[in-house]
C-alpha cells in the first residue's frame, strides 16, 4: 500500500467507545507495515493528558511505534476558537484523513460498506447471470433486512438515550445495504458510478410513513445507567419501505433494528415469488419459500434456500440449503471493516463510505418517521432476547410479507 508522507490520522471522538473497541484496535496491521507515515490525533471534548493517550493508544492498537507519535487535542467542536491547536498541529502535514467517531449527524465514513460481504453484493448480483434476470418485480416477493442486536446499550446512555436506533441504523447501514441490493446495474464498478447507481436507488425510495413503522424499547432500558426514567428512545425500529421505480414497483421492503434481541445477527433476506404447489396422488404438497439470504455478520456467506425431495419412497418436500462460506474462500481471516476502511481512505479510496448527496438522501427518508415519533407517543416494550415488539410482526403480515425471516431459525438456511 502506498501512502503519502506525514499522513496525519485525526479521529474526533477518539475517547469514545467507537474508536477504543474498533478504530484504534484496526490500525495495528497498518501501523505494522514498514515505512508507514501515519500519526494519530485524537480530539474530543475529554480534558485528557498526552501521556494518557498515548498510553490508550499503545493498549488499544498493540503499536508502540504508532503511540509514541501520537497526540491528544481537547476542543468543543462547536467552538471555532478551541480549534487553534489542532490547526497547529496538522500545519506540518503531508495530507490529513479525519474520522469521524460521533453521533449519525456528523458520521460520514460507514464501516459497513468496507465488510467483505457487503462489497461482495455486487459480485454476487452483477457476474453471475442465473440472478440478475429474477432479480425485480416479477420474481421477487419480498426483501427483508433484520439488523440485530443482543447486546443492550452497555455504558453508552449518553450517546444512545439522544439518538435511538433509527438514527444509529436505518438511516446508515440499513439504507446503504438496500441501496446496493436494489440499485441499477451501474456502468463500471469504479466508485464513481456506483455511488451514481446508489444515488439513483435512494432517490426512488419513499420516505418513511410513521403508520408503516413500529417502535420499541427493551424492558429494562430505563433502569441502565444514565438513562432517563421517562426516555421515550426507542431501541427497536422495524418499517416497511417502497421503491418507486420499474424494479421494484409493488415490491414490500421491510426493515428492522434493535438492542438486546435474539441474536446478532445482519442479514437481507430476498424471498422469490412461490412456484405453482405440486399435488402427488391428489394431495397438494406444502409450498418452500425460495429464499436468496446474503449473511453479512456473523458467518460472513450466502445462502439459497430451495425446496427439495425428501430421501426416501415417499415424494414429499423438505427445504435445502446451498451456502457459500466467505472464510473458505482464504486461508487467511477476514480482514475487519474497520481495518478494509481506514486502509481505503489513507490511500485516497472512494467506495466505503457513502458520499454527501447519499447521506442527505438517507436523512430525507427517514426524517418524517423521526419528527412523527419524537412529537408523540411511547415505544412498545419487549422483552430481551426476544424478536421484538409484537407490533413489528403484525406490520409484516398486514404488508404482504408473510412473516419475519432470520436464516438459522428457517430449516435449510443455517
Amino acid at each position: 500500500m502506498t501512502v503519502a508522507p506525514g499522513v496525519d490520522l485525526v479521529i474526533f471522538g477518539a475517547s469514545g467507545d467507537l474508536a477504543q473497541r474498533k478504530i484504534l484496535p484496526s490500525l495495528k496491521r497498518l501501523a505494522s507495515k514498514d515505512g508507514m507515515p501515519l500519526r494519530v490525533i485524537g480530539v474530543g471534548r475529554a480534558a485528557q493528558s498526552k501521556a494518557r493517550f498515548r498510553d490508550i493508544v499503545k493498549n488499544r492498537s498493540g503499536s508502540a511505534r504508532l503511540a509514541a507519535t501520537a497526540e491528544w487535542v481537547k476542543l468543543d467542536y462547536r467552538s471555532k476558537a478551541t480549534y487553534t491547536g489542532l490547526k497547529k498541529l496538522l500545519a506540518s502535514a503531508g495530507s490529513v484523513v479525519f474520522y469521524l467517531a460521533t453521533p449519525p449527524e456528523t458520521f460520514r465514513i460507514d464501516h459497513y460498506l468496507a465488510k467483505d460481504t457487503v462489497q461482495n453484493v455486487l459480485a454476487f448480483r452483477f457476474s453471475n447471470s442465473l440472478f440478475e434476470p429474477v432479480w425485480n418485480r416479477n420474481l421477487v416477493e419480498t426483501i427483508q433486512i433484520t439488523v440485530a442486536e443482543e447486546e443492550g446499550i452497555r455504558k453508552r446512555a449518553g450517546y444512545y438515550d439522544q439518538t435511538g436506533a433509527v438514527r444509529d441504523v436505518i438511516q446508515n447501514h440499513v439504507l446503504q445495504l438496500l441501496a446496493l441490493v436494489t440499485m441499477e446495474p451501474p456502468t463500471t464498478f469504479d466508485p464513481e458510478y456506483v455511488r451514481r447507481a446508489k444515488r439513483a436507488a435512494l432517490r426512488a425510495m419513499s420516505p418513511i410513513n410513521p403508520s408503516s413503522a413500529v417502535r420499541g424499547q427493551y424492558i429494562g432500558y430505563l433502569e441502565e445507567e444514565a438513562v432517563d426514567n421517562d426516555s421515550r428512545r426507542e431501541t427497536y425500529a422495524a418499517a416497511r419501505l417502497s421503491i418507486e421505480n420499474w424494479r421494484w414497483d409493488g415490491v414490500p421492503i421491510f426493515v428492522r433494528t434493535g438492542k438486546a434481541l435474539k441474536r446478532r445477527v445482519t442479514e437481507v433476506v430476498i424471498k422469490l415469488r412461490d412456484a405453482p404447489h405440486l399435488r402427488i396422488g391428489g394431495n397438494r404438497q406444502r409450498g418452500i419459500p425460495s429464499l436468496i439470504v446474503i449473511r453479512i455478520q456473523p458467518d460472513e456467506g450466502i445462502t439459497i434456500r430451495i425446496g427439495a425431495k425428501r430421501p426416501g419412497t415417499r415424494f414429499e418436500m423438505v427445504p435445502a440449503g446451498m451456502k457459500l462460506d466467505y472464510r473458505r474462500l482464504t486461508k487467511a481471516p477476514l480482514p475487519d471493516a474497520y481495518e478494509n476502511v481506514l486502509s481505503e481512505v489513507l490511500t485516497g479510496g472512494h467506495s466505503a463510505f457513502p458520499g454527501a448527496e447519499e447521506i442527505e438522501l438517507q436523512w430525507e427518508i427517514v426524517d418524517p418517521l423521526l419528527k412523527a415519533w419524537e412529537s408523540e407517543g411511547h415505544p412498545e416494550p419487549y422483552a430481551r432476547g426476544s424478536w421484538g415488539p409484537q407490533a413489528a410482526d403484525d406490520l409484516v403480515a398486514d404488508g404482504g410479507g408473510g412473516r419475519w425471516i432470520v436464516s438459522g431459525d428457517e430449516p435449510g438456511t443455517a
